[in-house]
């Protein structure tokens, strides 16, 4: 993966939808690529990751970079994926996890009154050679689900104060990838997303038993969900974005974007499900209605030649 998105955009709530992002900052990340962000629940907090085996804490109030989280033995690998989860009772309390590309799983904790994270739990969920591709973590049954790229599934089950998971069922998808996890049904069932088949398998979360399989029309480059409507919009490596309404096989919009080259870019929506905002292969951040496969805002963020691969929004 090529270097990508460093710039910090605000949301304006102006007169005009179509200006409604500007620049306000770039952050001083070092050369390479990145893979995930994440902002903490408070969106005061934003976390980066990528090929330097190194998580950064970007505060939003100055734009620097407060901690820098790393493993001193090297077993981690590349950070592959990370979000913030809430994997415990105190809502006052972060919990930052991430995968890795040597197959390790790692959740820091950070307290209210505290400046700094704190490593909780690695647990080496895959094989060295089989990078963490995509988990997701339900908080009513405490339940976390890690697929790998070389599509091994396995599902937990957390314990006491988050530090404990006990393997529930786990199970193998040959010559697949693992590109998205989704908790739906108040977490009783659990939507796998397999990159470029466009194929979508639901499982039961207490047994494992398969619920039901479909085939998108799109191919899977990225899935992105929103949760309270489960509507998803697919990276489809082709010509953009399609967004699927819950449980629809085929697409209720496209979402044009210009593609020349075989690289994945992420889309995440934003503003309660109201727009989707996309990265591309050639420098641009694209917004848009999810009304309308017209563009609200394009936003340049480099030459043509640049992979905008990770957007997120807070």
């Amino acid at each position: 993966m090529q270097s990508f998105f460093k710039d910090f955009m605000d949301g304006l709530r102006g007169s005009s939808p179509a200006n409604n992002y500007r620049l306000v900052a770039t952050l001083a990340e070092p050369e390479g690529a990145i893979n995930a962000l994440a902002f903490n629940p408070t969106g005061t907090s934003l976390a980066s990751d990528g090929d330097d085996e190194t998580v950064r804490i970007w505060d939003l109030a100055s734009f620097k970079c407060v901690q820098a989280l790393s493993d001193i033995e090297k077993q981690w690998g590349q950070i592959t994926v990370l979000k913030f989860a809430q994997m415990g009772p105190d809502v006052s309390t972060e919990w930052l996890c991430f995968g890795t590309g040597f197959g390790m799983f790692v959740v820091y904790r950070r307290a209210r009154k505290s400046t700094y994270f704190v490593e909780l739990l690695r647990l080496k969920v895959f094989t060295s050679g089989d990078s963490v591709e995509s988990f997701s973590f339900n908080p009513h049954f405490r339940r976390l689900a890690v697929g790998s790229h070389n599509g091994t599934l396995k599902v937990f089950e957390l314990e006491g104060n988050g530090r404990d998971l006990t393997l529930l069922w786990d199970d193998r998808y040959d010559d697949m990838i693992i590109q998205s996890l989704v908790f739906v049904d108040q977490g009783e069932h659990l939507n796998i997303y397999i990159m470029a088949s466009g194929d979508v398998i639901c499982r039961n979360t207490d047994t494992g038993e398969q619920v039901y399989a479909k085939r998108l029309q799109s191919p899977i480059g990225h899935a992105e969900v929103h949760h309270p409507t489960v509507a998803v919009v697919i990276e489809n490596m082709t010509n953009g974005f399609d967004l699927y309404p819950f449980n629809k096989p085929t697409p209720s919009r496209n979402f044009p974007v210009e593609t020349n080259r075989l690289f994945i870019k992420s889309a995440v929506f934003a503003e309660n499900g109201k727009i989707i905002v996309t990265g591309s292969d050639h420098g641009k951040v694209y917004i848009f209605g999810t009304t309308s496969s017209t563009a609200l805002q394009v936003l340049k963020h480099g030459g043509r030649e640049q992979l905008v691969q990770v957007v997120e929004v807070t």
